[in-house]
């Protein structure tokens, strides 16, 4: 029924136009448009937003008087001179207007509201009826909201979640048609603040100030993060009781025979509870540090707010502290107290005397600032002053002091990083990165820029806005911005990382976001500076966002640190502090031929420093040549016209697409065609070889000359096989290794002097080329003699290493083919293999332990998995895996390496291996397979859990000599804390614990079938899988005999 009253009342329009000549263009236009400048139809709610819109849009086109009843319309007819009456027009185009009117008004009008206008005539009627109806509803509305607005309070919310509250209420009135003047609003936020803000309320109310709401804003949040700030530094889990130190001075000191205390201590009764915010009543002993006065604490002193009082008494009490619930032995500071006392700058024990002059007992400091007092004024330390690369919720940073980031993200490198975050004495807080080891600060490349630099400013973490600079005159800046709303379910944090981005962390307790997705992991919500790698271009030192020669590459928060092509990590896990070397040496300008370096295009990428010397004009073939005929020239930068050389090490790399320039880089051509080809001897050596023996043989006679002849012709054909043999070998070994020669090496070696071992093809001693940059290395040196067996070891261990690279086995760098010497060069582990970290006296870290085994199980899922050619290892052993120096595992020693070809499965060999690691099936004449491998990765693996060897014969009781025998009997009978015996974190993290030894049982399974892949056994030792519980290693064997 309303639907049909609602299309005639709003097509009564139509039908009223006789002639539309007579409609005025500006009520055209609001026929027209009227329904969409009114942003939503008339509803219960909105009527004052509804008609200001209306009465607007009329007003602006002249049409205010259809809506007054009291301007009546034209005459509706004339008297005539002949006393006849006649139609007015103007009162017919009237009628017309007015009803034109009244229907764009009810095309705004809700279904819910047209009923009651759907029989009037007029639009002043429509808009009479529509204000009586809705004047009682919004006084109706108006009461309601300011009741609400009296009953709001802050509770659990975050300061500005209750301003918000607060604002809309106030927002809701004015929209009613009433409004609420500034000083009733400050009545109504100060009303609903807990009883911890009496004293700020009581400041706010007899001030003489009249202050407005943009002034009282600040003051709200600094106040709240002043008693988050106090909650964190003295708040115990029970309301505190209060103990008084008394000056010391003053009085007569008791004298007690049994009593060597200096100091009366005044114990305030049980019921005396400290009600937080509120003073305690005057006999209850405290000293106000501010105003001096007893009966409160700093806490909630009224003059907390002035900074221009002035005490008019003087301090008497020496140190205050308040005990906790009398079943609670520990002790927690009052924020009234002048001096705390402690013995050490390490945690006290419950009951450990201090031993300054005062003889006095205290109890456990846990939770409290510790400062040493008696004679002593100097301030012990404590964590919640001096964070390292982290700071938590109320948690500050205070002028002079900073964040380190950590050097890496490698688990347990918890080692000081380039970057640091500092608050200065200006108040300024920056980010800068620091140079080793002196930690001078370069340049920053943030800095938080504050309009007012004052003394005392401070960095706070508050929970519900994130990370600030607070001043002293209320002022704040934020550096991390975040509204949480309620932070209760939430952990947070703001890290330095070690990428130099300061990012503020949550991670929410019930483990799903507020949209209802899980979360698992801390979630980074803000973060500085934007972008590092534009904002890090350091001119006074320090290679920038990367380590030197590589380039900084920006994702969201995250950066990536990047190597040029042709271009290797020193460290793949470490770039950006590492940086990267170039795959190919750079010859000293004696011996630099341009003829052996190629230029190589790369767009996007730009180097701003290092810049030795710049050509203008100049053409982009000219840049190449200039920089490929200079032998200092090592990268050269053509744009708009100019060319910039520059040289080693290059510093602050970055990735930039809008700077138009073009990147060229001096490339080795052997690094470009990734092989090396060998020959031994020349042309010219063969014929300067034949002219000498022909002068031999015209100088002697017949018989010496046959001699001569003969043995001239068998050395030429000596030398062509042996030169064919070296062509054939140098079609073979083409990699992208160094060729060393013997010389070098022995240089390098100090002709062999420090031997690091001894294998089965050879000894290995360490070494330092400095063709390479002083890098140390480690030579491998085959035995001579050897011709066979060491030579095809050579040739599978320059085939195999040099197509891998992993960060989990040890890289070859060169080697040498010179005569009979034959030598491999590997890089250097600085700790040794896994066998002496583990076999010592004091267990090493299971965590470290954990990581190694990781190490280990990806480097042979590699071999076995992911290269070209699957590489069986077949001497997997602690010996042959080397620790560097992050305590990363590298596999080594693949001289016993047999390469198994991409169309088999299998293959049969000799005997290999070393006694204890070696699979059964090396003994029974059975296809070798990479399960040889799985099988003493399990031997190791227990090793690793255990710290002990495989076999060891010094065990009494005979279950226990063979390690891979008892660990399944001690898995069996659920007794894996014997395993690792003294060893409380293997023994806490008890279900890794026993996920590994599950997983090393089923590595030893004496049927190779029955052995998992390596894959497979990496997925289970991280979890990703499940691991089923192993039957008896020799079980599947004893079932078939």
């Amino acid at each position: 029924m309303s639907d049909t009253a609602s299309s005639r009342l709003q097509d009564r329009s139509a039908s009223s136009v006789a002639d539309e000549s007579t409609i005025p263009a500006n009520l055209k236009f609001v026929v027209s448009n009227l329904r969409n400048l009114v942003t939503s139809p008339l509803a219960p709610d909105n009527f004052l937003i509804w008609k200001s819109q209306i009465l607007k849009t009329l007003r602006a086109n002249g049409f205010l008087q259809f809506l007054d009843p009291n301007d009546p319309p034209p005459p509706q007819f004339l008297q005539n001179s002949d006393g006849s009456s006649s139609i007015n027009p103007s009162y017919t185009q009237w009628v017309l207007m007015d009803q034109n009117l009244s229907a764009s008004i009810c095309a705004t009008i809700s279904s819910s509201i047209l009923p009651y206008v759907i029989s009037l005539e007029s639009t002043a009627q429509i808009w009479i009826a529509l204000e009586t109806r809705f004047q009682a509803t919004n006084r109706s509305k108006i009461i309601q909201l300011k009741n609400a607005l009296h009953n709001v309070a802050l509770k659990n919310n975050s300061m500005t979640v209750y301003l918000s509250e607060i604002k809309a209420i106030v927002d809701q009135i004015a929209a009613a048609g009433s409004s609420v003047d500034q000083e009733d609003i400050i009545h109504y936020i100060l009303n609903g603040l807990p009883q911890q803000y009496q004293s700020f309320k009581t400041t706010i109310r007899t001030t003489s100030l009249s202050l407005t709401l943009d002034q009282l804003y600040p003051l709200l949040l600094s106040e709240e993060i002043n008693l988050a700030s106090d909650a964190a530094r003295y708040s115990s889990s029970h309301d505190p009781n209060l103990a008084l130190f008394t000056n010391r001075g003053r009085g007569r000191r008791p004298r007690n025979k049994n009593d060597n205390s200096s100091v009366n201590i005044t114990r305030v009764p049980e019921q005396q509870h400290l009600s937080t915010g509120s003073r305690p009543k005057s006999n209850a002993g405290i000293l106000c540090q501010i105003c001096y006065k007893k009966g409160h604490s700093a806490q909630t002193c009224w003059h907390r707010l002035n900074p221009q009082y002035i005490p008019s008494s003087k301090n008497t009490a020496t140190a205050l502290i308040a005990s906790a619930d009398p079943q609670d032995s520990s002790w927690y500071l009052d924020s009234g107290a002048s001096a705390h006392l402690t013995n050490t700058m390490e945690t006290m024990s419950i009951a450990q005397p201090y031993l300054g002059h005062d003889n006095i007992t205290v109890g456990d400091g846990n939770s409290v600032n510790i400062v040493l007092a008696g004679d002593s004024t100097t301030y012990a330390w404590q964590s919640f002053d001096n964070p390292t690369d982290t700071i938590l919720p109320t948690q500050m940073i205070r002028q002079g002091g900073k964040l380190s980031s950590r050097r890496s993200s490698r688990i347990n490198d918890y080692s000081n990083g380039r970057f640091q975050l500092r608050l200065l004495p200006d108040g300024n807080l920056v980010l800068n990165t620091i140079g080793f080891p002196t930690e001078v600060a370069y340049e920053r490349y943030w800095i938080s820029n504050n309009t007012y630099q004052i003394t005392d400013d401070r960095v706070f973490f508050n929970p519900n806005y994130g990370v600030n600079v607070v001043q002293k005159n209320t002022n704040l800046y934020n550096v991390t911005t975040t509204n949480f709303g309620s932070v209760a379910n939430l952990y947070q944090r703001a890290t330095l990382d070690f990428d130099g981005v300061f990012r503020q962390y949550k991670y929410n307790k019930l483990g799903t976001n507020t949209n209802g997705s899980s979360q698992n992991s801390w979630l980074a919500m803000d973060f500085v500076p934007r972008d590092i790698c534009t904002d890090l271009t350091m001119s006074n030192g320090g290679s920038g966002a990367c380590g030197f020669n590589s380039y900084c590459s920006i994702n969201g928060d995250k950066p990536s640190c990047l190597c040029p092509d042709h271009y290797t990590p020193l460290d793949p896990d470490d770039i950006i502090n590492q940086g990267c070397r170039p795959d190919f040496e750079a010859p000293s300008c004696e011996l630099y031929d341009p003829a052996d370096f190629e230029m190589v295009e790369k767009y996007n990428v730009d180097w701003p420093n290092e810049d030795y010397e710049q050509l203008a004009p100049m053409e982009e073939d000219g840049c190449k040549k200039a920089c490929l005929e200079d032998c200092r020239c090592s990268v050269a930068v053509f744009g708009s016209g100019n060319c910039w050389k520059k040289k080693m090490p290059m510093s602050n790399g970055r990735i930039d697409p809008n700077n138009g320039r073009i990147v060229i880089f001096k490339i080795s051509k052997v690094a470009l065609n990734g092989s090396y080809n060998f020959t031994i001897g020349n042309k010219k050596d063969n014929k300067t070889t034949v002219v000498i023996s022909l002068s031999a043989i015209l100088g002697g006679s017949m018989l010496i000359n046959f001699i001569s002849i003969a043995s001239v012709i068998l050395l030429l054909l000596w030398k062509r096989r042996r030169v064919a043999e070296m062509k054939i070998k140098s079609k073979t070994i083409k990699s992208n290794l160094h060729a060393f020669s013997y010389m070098a090496l022995e240089k390098a070696t100090n002709k062999f002097n420090e031997e690091l071992g001894k294998g089965s093809f050879g000894s290995v001693y360490k070494g330092v080329l400095i063709s390479l940059g002083e890098v140390p290395v480690a030579v491998k040196k085959l035995i001579n003699g050897m011709e066979h067996h060491g030579e095809k070891e050579f040739i599978t261990e320059l085939t195999i290493i040099g197509r891998t690279h992993h960060r989990n086995l040890v890289q070859l760098i060169g080697f040498c083919d010179e005569g009979s010497h034959r030598l491999l060069v590997y890089e250097f582990m600085s700790n040794g293999t896994l066998a002496s970290y583990l076999f010592q006296t004091e267990k090493p870290r299971w965590e470290k332990r954990v990581q190694i085994a990781y190490g280990v199980a990806r480097g042979l899922s590699y071999l076995h998995e992911e290269c070209k050619n699957q590489i069986i290892h077949c001497d997997i052993k602690p010996q042959n895996i080397l620790l560097d120096e992050y305590l990363t595992a590298r596999i080594s020693d693949f001289g016993l390496a047999k390469l198994l070809q991409t169309d088999q499965t299998r293959t049969k060999t000799s005997i290999r291996g070393t006694k204890g690691y070696v699979a059964p099936e090396w003994f029974k004449d059975k296809p070798i397979t990479s399960k040889v491998d799985v099988y003493s990765f399990g031997v190791v693996l227990l090793e690793i859990v255990c710290c002990r060897k495989n076999v060891e014969k010094d065990f009494v009781d005979d279950e226990r000599i063979i390690l891979t025998d008892w660990a399944y009997d001690c898995y069996t009978e659920t007794k894996l804390e014997v395993l690792v015996q003294y060893d409380a974190d293997a023994i806490t993290d008890h279900r890794r614990l026993e996920r590994f030894v599950a997983v090393a049982i089923w590595c030893i399974q004496e049927e190779p079938s029955m052995r998992p892949s390596m894959k497979k056994v990496l997925q289970m030792l991280e979890g990703a899988v499940e691991v089923p519980i192993p039957p008896d290693p020799s079980s599947f064997i004893s079932s078939i005999n």
